[in-house]
C-alpha cells in the first residue's frame, strides 16, 4: 500500500521535499530567513556604534527592513508548506478507508462473520487520523540527512572542528529516539488490541440483548389471553391499594 501511494503521489512528494529543503536549509539569500535573522540583528545593532548620523540612518533602515522581510518570507513559505503537508495526508487518508471500505464490500458474508469487525471500526475511526501526522514526518526522513550534511559543512567551515561535538552530542540522543519509538509503537498495538476486543465485546452484547429482548417479546406474544387478563388485575389491584 504504501509503495502503490509512492507511485501515486510522488509528484506531490517531490514538490512538497524540495519546499522542505528550501524552508528548513535557507540557503538562497533572499530566503536566509532565520538563519539570517541573527546576523541582521547584529549588524542592525552595529549601526548604532557609527558616528556618522547619515549612515546611522539609512542603515538602520535597510537592516530593520531586511528583518522584517526575513520574518515575512519565513512565515509564507511555513505556511504554504502546512497547509499542503496537511492536505497530502487527507489524501492518505481518504485513499486508505476507500481501500478498506471497498475491500469489506467485497468479502463474501462466511468471511464477513468470521472477520473482526471491532478492527476495522477502530482503522476507520481511529488509526486513520495517525496518517495526517505521518505526512509530515515522512519527508523528513528524507530531507534530515541532506540537512544534517549541509548544516555541518558550514558549522565546520565557520566555527572548525569545535563544532562537531555539538553535532556527536546530537548524534548520541538517536539510539535513545529509536527506542522510545519502538516502546510507543508496541503500546500503541497492544491498545489497539485492547480496543478491537472493547468494540467485539460491545458488539457481541448489543447483539445478545437484542435477541433477548425478541425471545422476552415472543414469550409474552404467545401467553393466553386469559392468563394476560389476571396479571393486568392484579397489577391493576395493587395499584389501587397503594393509592389509598
Amino acid at each position: 500500500m504504501i509503495r502503490d501511494h509512492f507511485a501515486s503521489r510522488k509528484r506531490d512528494h517531490f514538490a512538497l521535499g524540495s519546499i522542505s529543503v528550501f524552508k528548513n536549509c535557507k540557503l538562497t539569500f533572499s530566503f536566509y530567513m532565520r538563519l539570517s535573522q541573527s546576523w541582521l540583528i547584529g549588524k542592525f545593532m552595529s549601526t548604532h556604534t557609527s558616528t556618522s548620523t547619515t549612515t546611522l540612518k539609512e542603515s538602520s533602515y535597510l537592516y530593520g527592513t531586511l528583518i522584517i522581510l526575513a520574518n515575512f518570507f519565513s512565515v509564507l513559505v511555513s505556511h504554504f508548506y502546512q497547509l499542503k503537508i496537511q492536505h497530502l495526508g487527507m489524501k492518505i487518508r481518504i485513499g486508505c478507508c476507500s481501500l478498506i471500505y471497498r475491500t469489506s464490500l467485497k468479502i463474501n458474508k462466511n468471511a464477513a462473520a468470521a472477520s473482526n469487525v471491532g478492527t476495522i471500526i477502530n482503522l476507520l475511526s481511529n488509526d486513520v487520523n495517525r496518517l495526517d501526522l505521518a505526512a509530515m514526518h515522512l519527508l523528513q526522513l528524507l530531507v534530515a540527512p541532506i540537512e544534517t550534511i549541509v548544516i555541518i559543512y558550514f558549522l565546520y567551515a565557520t566555527v572548525g572542528a569545535t563544532a562537531v561535538a555539538g553535532i556527536v552530542l546530537l548524534f548520541l540522543f538517536v539510539p535513545f529516539q529509536t527506542l522510545t519509538g519502538k516502546l510507543t509503537t508496541s503500546y500503541r498495538q497492544k491498545t489497539a488490541t485492547r480496543t478491537d476486543q472493547g468494540s467485539n465485546s460491545w458488539r457481541k452484547s448489543s447483539r445478545e440483548s437484542r435477541s433477548s429482548r425478541c425471545s422476552l417479546g415472543k414469550n409474552f406474544s404467545q401467553e393466553p389471553s386469559n392468563k394476560l387478563e389476571k396479571t393486568k388485575f392484579v397489577k391493576y389491584g395493587k395499584l389501587r391499594l397503594f393509592g389509598r
